[in-house]
């Protein structure tokens, strides 16, 4: 579990970062562009969010894939991590171009290709294909590579719900690239949505330069359990964030503020009775997973304060 881990970790670190911040520029500008009829400049921003953080992404790879070696004796720590690296570095540019053409699809406002394509294909196959794999001995091996062929199959989805609703075959020249406005929004929140989304990642990376792989199976364990209650947060905000922009842009501020309330209100109340389950029955719960994994329990009640928290927030990140 602790190889796996650490390879997960890595790959969706680097792909983090490979991706500059655009999702959010998607969701802001995708709604604007559409509202006005602008197919141009749609396109336009379709070019810019698909192909550079992908450009980054294949760099990415390719360097992890070079200097595995350097990564896993002289970073981690911990040489038997070189084979995990080159084998996940294949799947930084897939988890990229999933993610962006995820982002993609909400600034079309079509939530559902999310859920169709992440949490029901993506999700299933990997589970399928893990299983199979390790079921013919191939261990972390396997695993990884189900993992990278699930990415695909999420890929592939995407991309012919997203060529369906808005045709991608066109002329290069037909988009109008707005590229430099792109990336100086992109660019302040860069560094926020990185550390946002991959402090967990770090902390795992952190964790495997300092202490055992068992100990990074125990924190991971953990972690995954305190993130589920975690998703209905994300999914409101992940919903909010393309009505946030188009209402900004119409300057509809009352309008703004009863969505941010209502969504604050729901999000807490739908919320709380899972957080307060965990910081009272932690221990039995990670107990499910082996004994070893009790040592776990107050990494879970420290999280689920910090969740409690974030939730009682709201979406002031999207806001901003």
């Amino acid at each position: 579990l602790g190889l796996y881990t650490l390879g997960i970790t890595i790959a969706s670190t680097l792909a983090g970062v490979s991706i500059l911040g655009l999702e959010a520029a998607m969701e802001r500008y995708l709604p604007q562009a559409l509202s006005r009829g602008d197919e141009a400049r749609v396109l336009g921003l379709l070019q810019v969010g698909l192909v550079v953080p992908l450009l980054l992404s294949g760099v990415a790879a390719i360097l992890l894939f070079l200097f595995a070696g350097f990564v896993a004796g002289s970073l981690l720590r911990n040489p038997e991590a070189m084979s995990v690296l080159r084998w996940i570095s294949v799947s930084i540019p897939l988890i990229v171009l999933g993610r962006m053409l995820m982002s993609s699809a909400r600034g079309f406002k079509r939530m559902h290709y999310q859920v169709v394509a992440e949490s029901l294909t993506f999700n299933l196959c990997r589970v399928g294909l893990t299983l199979g794999f390790l079921a013919m001995g191939y261990g972390v091996a396997g695993a990884l590579l189900a993992y990278t062929l699930s990415w695909i199959v999420a890929d592939v989805m995407l991309f012919f719900l997203l060529n369906r609703l808005f045709p991608l075959r066109r002329p290069m020249r037909a988009g109008k690239r707005n590229t430099r406005e792109v990336l100086a929004f992109s660019a302040p929140v860069c560094l926020s949505l990185i550390v946002r989304r991959l402090r967990g990642d770090l902390q795992i990376l952190l964790l495997t330069a300092i202490t055992s792989l068992a100990a990074v199976g125990i924190y991971s364990a953990a972690l995954r359990i305190q993130m589920v209650g975690s998703v209905l947060l994300l999914a409101a905000s992940t919903v909010a964030k393309p009505m946030i922009s188009e209402l900004h842009h119409q300057g509809a501020k009352a309008r703004l503020g009863s969505l941010y309330k209502t969504l604050t209100r729901w999000s807490l109340s739908l919320l709380l009775p899972y957080f307060v389950t965990m910081l009272l029955f932690a221990g039995p719960i990670l107990a499910l997973f082996g004994e070893e994994f009790e040592a776990g329990e107050p990494i879970v009640v420290i999280l689920s304060v910090g969740s409690i928290v974030a939730a009682g927030t709201g979406l002031s990140g999207a806001m901003i």
